[in-house]
């Protein structure tokens, strides 16, 4: 529960200890069965930046933006092309110059953030 200490409207100081107290002392319901359970080592994931239109269309920081080719279904080269001249309109629209043809810089060497 560290993560959540000092975030806004996570209560702070002793109310936060308690707080946790009652957190740790909420049970799965009696009976409960998982498929799966999941366990990620988040220190082993680069910084996660989204590139496109949806929450799908992301990548790590260090690595490249995709080339709408590099997609086997139709629908998602045409989705992953849509979003990436709407990239390119909000950057230039922001005084960013951007290439017109891929592959797009990878994340380093992106000029802004939007």
């Amino acid at each position: 529960f560290a993560y959540l200490d000092g975030r806004p409207y996570v209560p702070r100081g002793k109310e936060f200890q308690e707080a946790v107290e009652n957190w740790k002392a909420l049970p799965s319901d009696p009976g409960a069965k998982f498929d799966a359970t999941v366990e990620i080592d988040a220190a082993a994931l680069a910084p996660q930046v989204t590139w496109g239109t949806n929450p799908g269309m992301v990548t790590g920081v260090t690595d490249r933006v995709p080339d709408p080719a590099s997609f086997r279904d139709p629908d998602d080269q045409k989705a992953v092309a849509r979003a990436l001249a709407e990239a390119r309109l909000a950057l230039r629209s922001r005084g960013v110059a951007v290439a017109t043809t891929m592959p797009l810089p990878s994340a380093p060497e992106v000029e802004a953030c939007f």
